[in-house]
């Protein structure tokens, strides 16, 4: 089933943007958490208060590269994650930034971004 959504207008340029709902493994509590969704990223970031609030459990940590390059390390939790009709677990890295749906998720539904339209539809 194709889902259809508007860009975040708000944003200069426009962005895709997609609702991911994020809650911990075993629970039925989630958090809607609005997502950037990136294709450069590799990996799914979520903004570190809510994995704090769920209590995501801790798997590890990886070395997370930034756009200029620069390294730090960053924890990875385990996650239950919803994206437009996609419902797995998945690793999420804990970010004190935006919220940014990447290529672990991205790889796993077709995303076709519209831009003269301001909107991204996902099957």
């Amino acid at each position: 089933m194709r889902r259809r959504f508007a860009y975040d207008q708000e944003r200069h340029p426009p962005a895709p943007v997609l609702p991911l709902h994020v809650g911990s493994p075993g629970s039925d509590e989630d958090v809607l958490v609005a997502s950037l969704v990136d294709s450069g990223a590799d990996c799914t970031l979520v903004p570190a208060e809510i994995v704090r609030r769920l209590a995501l459990p801790f798997v590890g940590r990886l070395l997370l590269v930034g756009v200029g390059g620069q390294t730090r390390p960053a924890p990875v939790h385990a996650a239950r994650v919803r994206l437009a009709g996609l419902s797995c677990l998945a690793r999420v890295i804990a970010f004190d930034g935006e919220a940014i749906i990447g290529r672990d998720l991205l790889n796993r539904v077709v995303v076709l971004l519209d831009g003269p339209r301001l909107a991204l539809s996902v099957r």
